[in-house]
């Protein structure tokens, strides 16, 4: 396998954490109301995890908010899993959640730099629309109205694009790419983009570039 890529057995040992993790704030985040379910996204989902020499590798979720019984707005829903999660994650080596504007990072700091990290977004459906709770952090004070729900694409276009991707030639092109826009991300860019959105760019890529080429 190459080695810019985490193996699947490497990636077991941290979606097993973080299931504890998420096991062990249900009831507490239950009795404020909010019931919700959670998975792994992204890349490593589809063992597409990358390795770098000081950002270490990262894991992508998603949380599902299934009821929401006391009304909580988005700030408080955010903070009510943040808070929380921070008594389980630090008992486990590892940093308290980060705020970021679309997600709760999380980080493990090793000698080298960060080792691994996970990034968990927390979803809501409202009438057939899939919405992503998001923080503006343009402001240096922190304000409850500028958290918010907004509308994400329709993820069944990449899910149908991704399963296009047939084939090693196409599949090896979409790892090299991908690798490729992710370590400019790290080290160039750093806008903050999540690996599941260069995921997402990275297809779409590689699948016009395959269409131009047939046509051809």
């Amino acid at each position: 396998m190459n080695d810019k890529y985490v193996s699947k057995e490497e990636v077991k040992p941290y979606r097993h954490l973080f299931h504890q993790w998420m096991e062990g704030i249900r009831d507490f985040i239950k009795e404020n109301g909010i019931s919700f379910t959670y998975m792994l996204v992204g890349s490593a989902k589809r063992n597409l995890v990358i390795r770098h020499h000081n950002k270490g590798f990262d894991c992508d979720y998603q949380i599902m908010i299934t009821r929401n019984k006391k009304n909580l707005c988005a700030w408080q829903i955010k903070h009510l899993f943040m808070n929380e999660l921070n008594k389980f994650v630090t008992k486990d080596g590892y940093t308290t959640c980060k705020n970021s504007t679309s997600s709760i990072t999380i980080k493990k700091i090793g000698e080298n730099g960060i080792s691994m990290s996970f990034d968990a977004v927390i979803l809501i459906k409202e009438n057939n629309l899939l919405k992503i709770l998001r923080y503006n952090k343009d402001s240096l004070t922190e304000d409850k109205y500028k958290y918010g729900f907004e509308t994400l694409p329709d993820m069944k276009e990449f899910s149908n694009n991704l399963m296009k991707i047939k084939g090693q030639q196409l599949w090896n092109k979409l790892r090299d790419l991908y690798y490729q826009k992710k370590m400019i991300e790290l080290t160039e860019n750093k806008t903050g983009k999540k690996s599941f959105q260069i995921l997402h760019e990275a297809v779409n890529e590689i699948l016009f570039q395959n269409e131009h080429q047939n046509i051809k």
